[in-house]
């Protein structure tokens, strides 16, 4: 299940020179973010994404919220117990019905 898609840039105290083009997705069941990258551009980033989905939908995780981004992320994972309140501010965005029961999110009580 995919819920949002988005692209943008973000300069995350790098130079723009050292900014690589990543696909952020954050998931819950597990929640976490993870970083797939780098690519040479946005339309590699792009073509890559569905393959993560897929990967990701197997192992039954609930994509909410992918960005192809303009980048340097300091770690590819990063799971509950390392997130931030500004991490989980993309939740804001979903309404209540879409998403899953909380019994059925490992880890969310």
């Amino acid at each position: 299940m995919i819920l949002s898609t988005a692209f943008s840039k973000h300069h995350h105290d790098a130079k723009t020179s050292e900014l690589r083009w990543w696909l952020e997705v954050r998931t819950i069941n597990p929640i976490c973010i993870y970083f797939f990258g780098p690519f040479e551009n946005q339309s590699e980033a792009e073509s890559s994404q569905e393959g993560f989905f897929q990967d990701l939908e197997s192992e039954n995780a609930w994509v909410l919220y992918s960005d192809i981004k303009l980048y340097n992320p300091h770690r590819l994972t990063i799971d509950a117990n390392e997130l931030l309140l500004d991490d989980l501010d993309d939740l804001k965005f979903f309404q209540n019905d879409a998403l899953p029961d909380s019994t059925e999110i490992d880890g969310f009580t």
